[in-house]
């Protein structure tokens, strides 16, 4: 079964009178969806401009001061 499967299989069983609930939490989740790949790529775009600098995972943890 499919998650998609599943999703409609658990909603399906909940009372019509509580499915408000559920497409609110399908709505927040939705424009979440949206805002995040918006910013992803705009972070992403943001990095290849005039970015000559390259750092390793290493150094960006002494940076941010991560013991990791």
């Amino acid at each position: 079964m499919s998650n998609r499967e599943y999703a409609i299989n658990l909603i399906d069983n909940i009372p019509e009178s509580k499915l408000i609930f559920v497409i609110k939490i399908l709505e927040g989740l939705k424009g979440l969806i949206n805002k995040s790949d918006e910013y992803d790529l705009q972070m992403v775009l943001d990095s290849q401009i005039d970015n000559d600098e390259e750092y390793t995972s290493e150094q960006v943890n002494k940076i941010l001061g991560l013991d990791i």
